[in-house]
């Protein structure tokens, strides 16, 4: 497929006697087949689906304030056919089975014979989206690009693990690992690299083996990697997944205690560790030292909606524990500081009149 080369900041020139309608996303109607039907008779242009669902509120951001920005809009017109697919609804539960969807929105391209050739994941505002939709119908490190690079030139590392990460952004890690595995065995691979692609064998790995074995052997072994922090995060998935709270919380504070001993602390840390803790109603006393010091952290210029949320995980912690009163005095200054927010007075309601697992007890959960 040829592609003409655009800009990467199209320039919109205004003349004489134009249209004053605002232009629109050209959008193409019908579905699937009608639009690589449309391909097949153009195929200077991609076939962009974009996958989203009624409830995705990024999906209503990129409708909002992306699709309708006329640099957007000039490059689509140029160079795709676009079509919306609900990913729940219709034929668009097997699309989205068929390309690996795994959040909304997801943006895929394909060419003229359906095959996919690269992809955007979430949300992206106006600009971004012109310089990846540019990158992408100009063939810039496309899945076509990358491939024929990397079979002109096999031991190049960076090159291996950018395919590599191309691949499993597209099929997932099983489809990618053959190329992760490459990597160590690379004579001109640093040692960064390498750790990288020994955190991606352990954590296909774990996927394999329905076992934690291997990230915990990872996190053991390679203490300096700075993949350490993402081995974590994929360990604690592996026991929420599995339903094993135990787990998960006992790897979590284990998380927070390493982030600790690296110095590279912050509330974001403190407060996410917290409000997990309260969640799983595990460590609850360490969550409320932990919670203290999310609050110590934040920055003075702090708006009032993020230093609200960050002590309402206090007083959520805090409610767990059955410190009521604490709890609602915490929850009234996050009043104070967002009153026009219901989310609070709701708190503070379930605060007042509830014990700590009456509510997950009438729900029944």
């Amino acid at each position: 497929m040829k592609h003409l080369i655009v800009p990467l900041i199209a320039a919109v020139l205004v003349l004489g006697n134009c249209s004053t309608e605002n232009p629109t996303f050209p959008w193409v109607q019908g579905g699937f087949d009608e639009a690589l039907a449309k391909a097949k008779t153009d195929d200077s242009k991609l076939v962009m689906i974009e996958f989203s669902t009624d409830w995705c509120s990024w999906c209503k951001r990129l409708d909002a304030q992306t699709w309708p920005d006329p640099k957007v809009i000039e490059v689509a017109q140029q160079h795709l056919i676009p079509i919306e697919v609900d990913a729940e609804k219709g034929d668009g539960i097997e699309l989205a089975k068929k390309f690996r969807i795994g959040g909304y929105p997801t943006m895929v391209f394909l060419n003229a014979e359906g095959e996919e050739v690269d992809r955007i994941p979430g949300y992206l505002p106006a600009e971004d989206m012109v310089g990846e939709l540019t990158r992408i119908v100009n063939g810039i490190d496309t899945y076509p690009t990358l491939k024929a690079r990397l079979e002109e030139n096999p031991n190049d590392p960076g090159l291996l693990i950018q395919f590599a990460q191309k691949v499993e952004n597209m099929s997932g890690l099983e489809g990618a690992v053959s190329y992760w595995e490459k990597v160590p065995d690379l004579a001109e691979a640093d040692d960064n690299q390498k750790a990288l692609s020994r955190f991606k064998i352990a954590q296909h790995q774990v996927e394999q083996s329905a076992s934690p074995d291997a990230l915990k052997a990872y996190i053991s072994q390679n203490a300096d990697s700075p993949y350490i922090p993402e081995a974590y995060n994929n360990l604690s998935r592996y026991y929420r997944r599995a339903g094993d709270g135990e787990g998960e919380a006992r790897v979590l504070q284990e998380y927070v205690t390493f982030m600790e001993q690296r110095g590279t602390v912050s509330t974001q840390l403190y407060n996410g560790y917290a409000w997990r803790m309260a969640e799983l109603e595990k460590n609850l006393e360490d969550a409320l030292v932990k919670s203290a010091k999310a609050i110590e952290l934040l920055p003075e210029t702090t708006d009032s909606a993020s230093r609200a949320q960050v002590m309402d995980t206090r007083a959520e912690v805090l409610w767990k524990l059955g410190r009521r009163d604490e709890a609602v005095q915490i929850i009234d200054q996050c009043i104070t500081l967002q009153p026009e927010d219901e989310y609070y007075a709701k708190q503070k309601m379930k605060f007042q009149t509830t014990q700590a697992g009456e509510v997950a007890a009438g729900s029944g959960a």
